[in-house]
C-alpha cells in the first residue's frame, strides 16, 4: 500500500515538471529580442538593392526559413526588407526560404549559390540574408559572368572565412553586409533605420574596398 502510494507521488511530481518544462518551451519565444536593428537591417538592404535593379528587374530573395523554425531575427529583417521594396513600388519576384543546421551552417552552399545567380537575368537582383559560400577559382569565374548583380549578408566572421574582398573585385557580390570594426552607441529611440544599421554594420562595394578597416 504504502508502495503504491509513493510511486503515485512520483508519478504525479514526474507530470508536473513536465507541465512546466512544457509551458516554458513553448512560452513567448525570446521575450528580450528587440526587432529594431533587424528591422533596419532589412529595410536599409532594401534600399541598398534598389539602385542595383533594372528597370524590369526582378529581386529575388534568399532568407533562413523562419516559417518552419522560430528565427525571429531572420523574420524582421525580412518582412523590413519586402515592406521597404514594395514601398518603393517593386515587389520580390521570388522569396526562397532555406532550411540551415544551426549547428553546422550559416550559409548558402557552393552549389545553391551558383544555381541562384545562374537564375539571374540582367536587371536582376539576387539578395541573400545569409553568408555567400567560399567558392573555388572555377566558381568564381562562372559566378563573376552571370548577368545578375548579387547583395549579401556577410557579417560575423565571414569577411575572415570567405575570400570577401577578391568576390567584391571581380564581380561575384556587388555589395556586401559587413559589421562595423566596431559597435557604435546604441542609437536613440527614434532613431532612423539607417542610423540603427550604422550603428552595428557597414556597406563594402568593389569602390570602396580601399576604405575598408577589416582585414579578411
Amino acid at each position: 500500500m504504502g508502495n503504491s502510494r509513493g510511486i503515485n507521488i512520483a508519478a504525479a511530481s514526474v507530470i508536473v515538471l513536465s507541465l512546466i518544462w512544457l509551458a516554458w518551451f513553448f512560452r513567448d519565444p525570446r521575450p528580450d529580442f528587440d526587432p529594431r536593428p533587424h528591422r533596419a537591417l532589412g529595410q536599409v538592404v532594401a534600399e541598398e538593392t534598389l539602385p542595383l535593379l533594372g528597370p524590369q528587374g526582378r529581386v529575388l530573395l534568399f532568407v533562413r526559413d523562419y516559417q518552419s523554425f522560430d528565427v525571429p531575427a531572420a523574420q524582421a529583417q525580412a518582412e523590413a526588407f519586402c515592406a521597404a521594396i514594395r514601398a518603393a513600388g517593386k515587389t520580390v519576384a521570388i522569396t526562397n526560404f532555406i532550411k540551415l543546421d544551426p549547428l553546422r551552417s550559416t550559409g548558402l552552399t557552393a552549389d545553391a549559390f551558383l544555381d541562384a545567380v545562374r537564375r539571374a537575368k540582367t536587371g536582376d537582383v539576387v539578395v541573400l540574408f545569409l553568408r555567400p559560400p567560399e567558392l573555388n577559382p572555377e566558381q568564381m569565374q562562372l559566378a563573376a559572368r552571370q548577368a545578375g548583380r548579387v547583395v549579401a549578408l556577410c557579417t560575423g566572421s565571414a569577411p575572415q572565412q570567405i575570400p570577401l574582398r577578391q568576390m567584391l573585385a571581380q564581380g561575384v557580390l556587388h555589395k556586401a553586409i559587413v559589421n562595423q570594426s566596431w559597435q557604435k552607441p546604441a542609437p536613440t529611440h527614434n532613431a532612423s533605420a539607417r542610423q540603427w544599421f550604422e550603428a552595428w554594420y557597414t556597406v563594402w562595394t568593389r569602390e570602396t574596398l580601399a576604405d575598408t578597416t577589416v582585414k579578411p
